[in-house]
């Protein structure tokens, strides 16, 4: 079993939180708006190959 130390200072610590908020944020934003923008890609998609029919 290998123990590793990690020894942070303070602004170190303030910094990881951060970090570890904003990709929080960003994953629950991809989250939320993925399913609406795969229907909007979709839309487009279908909109571009009527164009091409006609």
């Amino acid at each position: 079993m290998v123990i590793i130390q990690f020894q942070l200072q303070r602004n170190e610590v303030i910094a990881l939180v951060n970090l570890l908020n904003r990709l929080s944020e960003s994953v629950k934003f991809v989250h939320e708006t993925g399913s609406s923008s795969q229907e909007i890609i979709k839309q487009q998609s279908f909109s571009t190959l009527q164009k091409g029919a006609s």
